[in-house]
């Protein structure tokens, strides 16, 4: 498994190795527990290429109110420089709203991809939502909610792009999830996922299982 090194002191990161651009980031800001570990994987609806990871170095500040990140990557498809991919992200609070933006410069022509994303909680309700748009017209955005009753937790989630991840072409459809806590660390789940692709059937996906978190 590739991994990068990171020093700081606090107010400033500084990582070399495989890494993930700031989008990346900005999607785990912007979900809800329904994750990748599960069919209920939101991440399809991200606009394709969006979620670019390569060899690169990467510096994390904190910058006035809030965090920024400026990231070069290699193109491994290229000729593997360094700066083949530029990556910029910042994050802050304001007071009950948090909320990100990230901007990717990635080697290829209508590669460019800037994304916005927010979240918010009240109570036990958690929002969130991202929003994408990519240089020759393609959009996409995730809305989702989750909510925790005792050891119970139910989530869900609505997802459009124009060219979702994986080269899938234009892809809709909703998430589920229910999870009831055994302990801190272990829980059952249940979740779902239809989506609609274009030109193609609808795809219902379930999965179930118990998860422990070491």
């Amino acid at each position: 498994k590739q991994k990068a090194v990171m020093i700081g002191n606090g107010d400033v990161t500084v990582a070399a190795g495989y890494l993930y651009g700031p989008t990346k980031s900005l999607y785990g800001f912007s979900k809800t527990a329904i994750g990748e570990d599960t069919a209920s994987d939101n991440s399809l609806f991200l606009i394709d290429s969006s979620e670019a990871s390569a060899d690169g170095v990467a510096v994390k500040a904190n910058v006035g109110p809030g965090q920024l990140t400026v990231a070069m990557t290699e193109d491994s498809a290229a000729n593997g420089t360094v700066g083949e991919h530029k990556h910029y992200g910042f994050t802050t609070s304001l007071g009950w709203l948090n909320v990100g933006l990230a901007h990717q410069e990635l080697n290829g022509d209508d590669n460019n991809t800037t994304s916005v994303a927010a979240n918010t909680k009240v109570g036990d309700l958690t929002l969130g939502a991202i929003y994408q748009t990519r240089e020759g017209g393609d959009k996409a955005y995730i809305v989702a909610a989750k909510t925790t009753m005792g050891a119970n937790t139910l989530a869900a989630s609505y997802g459009d792009s124009d060219a979702g991840k994986g080269g899938v072409g234009e892809v809709k459809g909703w998430s589920a999830k229910v999870s009831h806590a055994l302990s801190k660390k272990t829980s059952l789940f249940v979740s779902l996922q239809d989506t609609d692709q274009s030109g193609a059937a609808g795809d219902m996906q379930s999965d179930f299982g118990i998860l422990h978190k070491f």
